[in-house]
């Protein structure tokens, strides 16, 4: 069995899992990242780990559900006894005012025993920032920005504050920027005063990696901790008696390859176009036929695919619904849609590298083909690794979200799984 973990983090969907994983990678921890909640604790014995980032689907689904999955999760890995757990989600803090963000952070707390914890989202890489408890996209406010009118989970109020006290009833607070930027001694002194006033969530302020790096050190003794990939990147600084290191090379993926894209985020739009403009094939998803008649979408979908694959290219299958015209309810067939095209391309065309562009796309293709755990390497971009299958083994997979990567996503993926 793995030596006592460092840290243990429990993401709200796949590609948020992914994007932790590969921060921890970025510093040097060896990481293996689980997907969903049956998988199996033997895949990890005998690995050196210092981290498992387990990538669950409880973003969207009820609250009630949602914290359900996360207790079955905790069971099996605390006896891997982590130094600390982190809940992972969104730096865009995607949820709505009844969760799921508030209630997985009590959950949490409640399993581990703690009664006090910082949320601190901000990702400054990826243009995420916090202040006077406001997130901010790219300088925009949260509000203002396209995450405004997301289909499941529109973000309407800036005020991290806010917005998290609504959907919990433990009591919430903020650590200024002015505090931050008075050091981790600072910190840990206003944590105290709030905790004193019966404060039990903390946002905290960040706008760049040096205030993150700040919040860790400072957070260093908490148990439990959420936020987003950024706070996760800077944990591994705080490490006491560790040395950076690497897991043993596992064998890949070396067949034919796929490329998916189901998000409609104007960043997953461009890298589309951009495939397109560079000459790679495009098959594109009739959204409409794919909710009325998924089995013949589907099937022409498929002979599609096998067609370009036959000449010896890359096929890039891209849904064409436009920014905004994706509902909740028509969310579920195409992710099934993309499901079904992922599993059966494995089986019958020798599909063993994809990317795949979309957290719950990415979700429905890794449960497809059945992945449970897989080795985290080397990023593309920030937040979007490379996955070595270890069970079953013989996959590549490279999953992102839809507003991560740059606009050559796809061409950068499939060179560095060809690799």
């Amino acid at each position: 069995m793995t030596a006592r973990l460092r840290l243990a983090v429990l993401a709200d969907d796949y590609t948020g899992g992914a994007d932790a994983a590969s921060m921890l990678v970025r510093a040097g921890a060896r990481v293996v990242q689980v997907f969903g909640p049956d998988f199996s604790r033997a895949v990890l014995e005998n690995l050196s780990l210092d981290a498992v980032v387990a990538a669950l689907k409880i973003r969207s689904v009820e609250p009630e559900v949602a914290c359900a999955v996360l207790r079955r999760v905790f069971d099996t890995l605390k006896p891997l006894r982590p130094r600390q757990w982190q809940f992972k989600y969104c730096s865009t803090f995607d949820s709505t005012e009844r969760g799921n963000i508030g209630p997985l952070c009590s959950e949490l707390l409640n399993l581990a025993g703690e009664s006090f914890t910082v949320a601190v989202p901000a990702l400054p890489v990826n243009g995420r920032t916090q202040y006077q408890g406001h997130l901010f996209v790219h300088g925009v406010l949260l509000a203002e920005s396209p995450m405004r009118d997301h289909p499941i989970t529109p973000m309407r109020d800036s005020n991290l504050v806010r917005h998290l006290q609504r959907q919990t009833s433990r009591r919430v607070g903020l650590v200024p920027l002015e505090t931050v930027r008075r050091g981790a001694a600072a910190v840990r002194r206003h944590i105290a005063e709030l905790r004193g006033q019966g404060i039990e969530v903390a946002l905290a302020d960040a706008i760049c990696d040096a205030d993150l790096a700040v919040l860790a050190r400072a957070c260093r003794s908490l148990r439990v901790l959420t936020g987003g990939s950024g706070i996760t990147a800077a944990l591994p600084a705080t490490w006491r008696c560790w040395e950076p290191g690497i897991l043993p090379a596992r064998a890949t993926g070396v067949g034919n390859a796929l490329l998916l894209s189901g998000s409609c985020s104007d960043a997953t739009l461009r890298q589309v176009s951009q495939w397109r403009d560079s000459g790679g094939v495009v098959i594109s998803v009739d959204a409409q036929a794919g909710v009325s008649h998924p089995a013949g979408e589907a099937e022409r979908l498929h002979e599609a695919i096998a067609s370009v694959i036959a000449k010896g290219e890359v096929p890039l299958v891209a849904s064409s619904s436009p920014p905004g015209a994706r509902t909740p309810a028509a969310s579920e067939p195409i992710e099934r849609l993309f499901a079904a095209l992922a599993a059966r391309a494995t089986a019958e065309l020798g599909v063993r590298r994809i990317a795949v562009a979309g957290g719950e796309t990415s979700g429905a293709v890794i449960d497809a083909i059945g992945l449970r755990a897989a080795l985290v390497g080397r990023e593309i971009s920030p937040g979007v690794p490379v996955l070595s299958s270890l069970d079953p083994p013989g996959f590549t997979l490279v999953p992102k979200s839809g507003n991560f990567g740059p606009p050559e996503f796809f061409r950068l993926a499939l060179d560095t799984m060809e690799k």
